[in-house]
């Protein structure tokens, strides 16, 4: 007799024929049974078909063809990067490091006697934090010197927020709707912002936010399966 997990594998594998059949691409099946950012896999299997079926439609507009362009972009960089020795998980660590006891912030988090003496001012809508404030992405903020790059983080906290509540709600439509308004924002960054500039801090920072672009769009599914 089959057991429970090799039972839900015989009727994923039968899902996964029948959503073909209906014209959704193998790779946007791929990328919805693909396991989640904390390694767990959907066996929800309506939930499944009702995601496939909404981002086959998203990847089909505009939008979504350009953010996977986008995503593909900062994915690819990463991954160069890697090769050359980056560790992505060393830098967050190194990002989140807290300061020292004069109070002034350790190279390795962003600081550094000329850290932001020519950033200029928020942008409406942006939240200011101390980099041991807010995680990451307050790291990352500390440090953005182009308004590009700001816009871009403003929208990742946004756009990941919105798509995470309407995962929630299972509004997959909506979610790939908050996953849209990314694509101006990336494009921008890639335009006007220099990702391996010679400040050690701005570059590690850039990748890392390279990174959470990555995270922000696997929340919805795994775009590195998509084929475009």
């Amino acid at each position: 007799a089959l057991d429970a997990e090799h039972l839900l594998a015989f009727f994923a594998d039968r899902l996964k024929v029948h959503l073909k059949d209906e014209g959704v691409r193998h790779d946007v099946i791929d990328a919805v049974f693909a396991p989640r950012l904390d390694g767990t896999v959907d066996d929800d299997l309506v939930r499944v078909t009702h995601k496939a079926r909404a981002l086959q439609a998203f990847i089909d507009t505009e939008d979504g063809a350009a953010l996977l362009s986008g995503y593909r972009r900062a994915a690819n960089i990463l991954k160069a990067e890697e090769k050359k020795g980056f560790d992505l998980a060393e830098a967050r660590s190194e990002a989140l490091a807290p300061s020292d006891s004069s109070g002034a912030a350790s190279p390795v988090n962003g600081g550094g006697q000329n850290a932001g003496a020519d950033r200029p001012p928020l942008l409406a809508g942006e939240v200011s934090a101390k980099p041991t404030e807010g995680g990451l992405i307050a790291v990352i903020s500390a440090s953005a010197s182009e308004p590009e790059e700001r816009a871009l983080i403003t929208a990742l906290q946004t756009a990941g927020g919105d798509a995470s509540a309407a995962l929630e709600r299972e509004d997959f439509a909506a979610a790939m709707s908050a996953l849209a308004a990314l694509r101006a924002p990336v494009d921008a960054f890639f335009e006007s912002v220099t990702v391996n500039t010679d400040d050690e801090v701005l570059r590690r920072n850039r990748l890392l936010l390279l990174s959470e672009i990555r995270s922000a769009v696997h929340t919805v599914a795994d775009f590195g399966r998509l084929e475009g």
